[in-house]
């Protein structure tokens, strides 16, 4: 089990992909009930899975920027998806925690 994921945010958006910024990572093995996601002030972006053919948002509703707190998921093939392009790529980390 581990307390942490890193995954790397590009500052635009993956060759043939619209909103696409980072590889596919995954949750699974977190430990904790909630996800605090980490990342640079000004910044907000939405975690989707990769479904194959589909492509879902895991946080229904939720634009996620630093200090957001989620419920926990453990799923595969996740990828941080934004439809802002920044000067720089940026990392990105989520935490799980208890509360």
């Amino acid at each position: 089990m581990i307390n942490e994921v890193k995954v790397m945010s590009d500052a635009k958006p993956k060759d043939g992909h619209m909103q696409r910024t980072s590889h596919d990572f995954s949750t699974n093995g977190l430990r904790g009930e909630h996800i605090k996601w980490i990342c640079p002030d000004g910044v907000s972006f939405k975690v989707c899975k990769d479904d194959g053919d589909k492509h879902q948002i895991m946080f229904k509703g939720e634009t996620i920027t630093n200090g957001t707190i989620t419920k926990m998921i453990h799923e595969d093939y996740l990828y941080i998806s934004r439809d802002t392009v920044l000067p720089q790529g940026f990392e990105i980390i989520a935490k799980g925690i208890e509360h």
